[in-house]
């Protein structure tokens, strides 16, 4: 049976966004569960995040999107669940950002960035638990993706010319006081990025390759690169970085819409996605060694799996029945739960309305749920 996820960057077509990892030990199955309220309005993202790192206050839940409400409770965009109480807070969004990408900070609070943020902010900016704060004059453009690296600058990447006054070519990166570049960038969109643990950043986006490696001083492209653009990333516990997105081959050689770098070559995984209409759209990885994948596709490798697949590194296999509709988002709760959201209206045959939690064992929907379509769910800590 497949372990629960380590790690993965869920990406939707629209909305992009990643995060870092999550760490669990038990396995999966889907549940019956009461999950978190619903929120009114179209979720884009979900994040746990601490507000004071090491101190006495408990770990949150920060919900963004276009939503109105948060059970009764009026908001504007972003709302913070809290696990203990089952009760909803409004955060106050000050700056106007609509997220698309939200990362708990490892000594406390949480980034939020997206589009269309107000300046000062422009587009991301920090939340402590009770006040906002700014990250220099943020970035100037769309914001898609958030890493953080070993030692606590955050990587901020998407589609921008500019972050603060330092010209950055869709990548920067914020060490606490400023904006620097990433050496000269990528020369197109970034749709997503991981960090690694020992500071190399990978990207996966529309720039010529698709797939780009960041070693600390300069960008290389990686084996060649893909003949398309990548619209997901996941890092894997064995160090292989794993692509997702609109391709046909990697390196010169075949790779239908997925493709894993091993750190000196590709490799596919299996003859991949089945048909060139499918869609890959989110990736996640097991700490076991095996690839989740979500996206709109009734087939991978020959095999029947409505949307949602697992490769183990050798074959493909379905994960429960599937899904109804395209899968958009994937994340895990602290428990080790996994959410899948999306288009979907079922799940492994059971009623679930765009969002749906597994447990290990049985699906159930979470209640109440979103009446809009769910398009990314960062990855969370245990």
């Amino acid at each position: 049976m497949l372990p629960r996820l380590l790690a993965f960057v869920p990406l939707g077509v629209l909305s992009h966004l990643v995060t870092g990892h999550a760490t669990a030990q038990c396995n999966l199955g889907w549940s019956t569960t009461t999950g978190l309220p619903g929120a009114a309005g179209l979720v884009v993202c979900v994040a746990p995040f601490d507000p004071d790192g090491a101190g006495p206050a408990t770990t949150r839940w920060a919900v963004g999107g276009s939503i109105t409400a948060a059970g009764a409770i009026p908001v504007d965009d972003l709302a913070v669940f809290e696990p203990i109480t089952r009760s909803w807070s409004s955060i106050g969004n000050d700056f106007g950002i609509s997220p698309t990408a939200m990362l708990a900070v490892p000594t406390g609070g949480l980034i939020v960035a997206g589009p269309a943020g107000a300046t000062p902010a422009n587009n991301v900016a920090r939340w402590d638990g009770s006040s906002w704060s700014l990250l220099g004059t943020g970035c100037q453009g769309t914001v898609r993706g958030l890493a953080v690296l070993p030692n606590g600058d955050v990587v901020a990447a998407g589609q921008f010319a500019s972050a603060g006054a330092t010209p950055a070519n869709n990548v920067a990166r914020w060490n606490g006081t400023s904006w620097s570049a990433l050496g000269s960038g990528l020369g197109s969109m970034v749709n997503g990025i991981v960090a690694t643990p020992s500071g190399d950043v990978f990207a996966a986006g529309w720039f010529a390759g698709g797939a780009a490696r960041w070693n600390g001083s300069t960008w290389s492209s990686l084996g060649g690169g893909l003949n398309g653009s990548a619209s997901c990333v996941a890092l894997q516990a064995n160090g292989t970085c794993c692509f997702g997105g609109y391709f046909s081959t990697a390196g010169g050689a075949p790779a239908s819409g997925i493709a894993i770098w091993n750190g000196t070559a590709w490799a596919p995984a299996g003859t991949g996605i089945d048909s060139a209409s499918g869609d890959v759209r989110t990736l996640a990885a097991a700490p076991s060694g095996e690839l989740l994948v979500g996206g709109a596709f009734a087939s991978v490798g020959g095999v029947g799996v409505e949307n949602l697949g697992i490769w183990n590194g050798a074959a493909w296999s379905a994960w429960s029945p599937g899904t109804s509709g395209s899968v958009f988002a994937l994340t895990t709760l602290p428990n080790g739960d996994v959410v899948v959201g999306g288009e979907l209206t079922q799940v492994g045959g059971v009623a679930a309305n765009h969002v749906a939690r597994w447990n290990g064992t049985s699906w159930s929907p979470l209640a109440p749920s979103p009446d809009h379509h769910i398009r990314g769910l960062p990855a969370t800590p245990n």
